[in-house]
């Protein structure tokens, strides 16, 4: 098949249906040449390289021009292709429908924190991101008061899940020390006497 170059004007043969070029040389040349389009805020006229034209749907002079049409045509208030633009009440209550029970993972306010000994611990939602271990607020409920500084919840049979108030055991950190090497090394004596 016989076509003509698109950047030099002359025949050649080619086998392709999609090669518009006589040879490469004459394909970086149309690419680095430059067209004449019009801005379409202004409607001023300056030159573009041709990947450049077919690359893009809309042309603007310079950034000032794109974003006075952007503001115009794209986050406009009424335009019909792009949706409204939200008020920011109406953003703040679109962010509230999600919040707390009505969010798609809510699980009543709870969540596991693990330890540093592989055991784990249930947190309750007290506020806006803030999470309290279970065990000390029912051991709060169980005093009548907020824990002190240097109190400690004790789990006694060591599951730190089981939050009963027969299981738990407020102490200070000194005596909750004190307590679990005292039970670590009553388990030793159990069970590796023999060894």
């Amino acid at each position: 098949m016989i076509k003509t170059c698109l950047q030099c004007g002359k025949q050649f043969k080619t086998r392709s249906s999609k090669r518009k070029f006589c040879s490469i040389e004459c394909g970086y040349e149309n690419k680095r040449r430059r067209i004449k389009v019009k801005c379409d805020y202004c409607g001023k006229g300056f030159t573009r390289r041709t990947y450049e034209v077919n690359r893009r749907k809309h042309h603007f002079c310079s950034r000032e021009c794109f974003d006075k049409w952007y503001s115009e045509n794209i986050r406009g208030e009424n335009h019909w292709a792009f949706g409204k633009h939200h008020s920011k009440e109406h953003r703040r209550k679109l962010s509230e429908a999600h919040l707390g029970e009505r969010a798609y993972n809510w699980k009543n306010g709870q969540k596991l924190l693990k330890g540093r000994l592989d055991n784990y611990y249930m947190m309750l939602k007290v506020a806006t991101g803030k999470y309290r271990k279970r065990s000390r607020i029912i051991a709060e409920k169980a005093l009548g008061r907020k824990l002190k500084k240097g109190e400690v919840v004790h789990h006694i049979n060591g599951d730190t899940m089981d939050d009963r108030n027969k299981n738990l055991l407020i102490c200070s950190n000194s005596f909750h020390a004190w307590l679990h090497r005292r039970m670590s090394y009553l388990y030793q004596r159990e069970h590796f006497a023999d060894i």
